[in-house]
């Protein structure tokens, strides 16, 4: 089954978390939730800082638009 997509606002203390928490338990995530979480974009004041830090894989921007504006999957179930 294909991971989540998540995009994060923020890579702080509070952003910074999870970035780090999906990598070091990506196994122990698949397991509980059937798939995995693949963190592909995070939104910042300050994206050249950020992205020494991320590395490659993950997009960053300072445009928190380009983050939110993005839907590639609609949910389909009943209501």
């Amino acid at each position: 089954m294909k991971p989540i997509r998540v995009g994060l606002l923020g890579f702080g203390t509070v952003g910074g978390a999870p970035t780090r928490s999906c990598g070091a338990n990506q196994e122990e995530i698949q397991r509980r939730a059937g798939r995995g979480i693949e963190i592909v974009k995070i939104a910042v004041r300050d994206a050249a800082r950020a992205r020494t830090v991320v590395g490659a894989g993950i997009e960053v921007t300072d445009s928190p638009e380009q983050l939110v504006g993005q839907r590639r999957h609609r949910h389909r179930g009943g209501a």
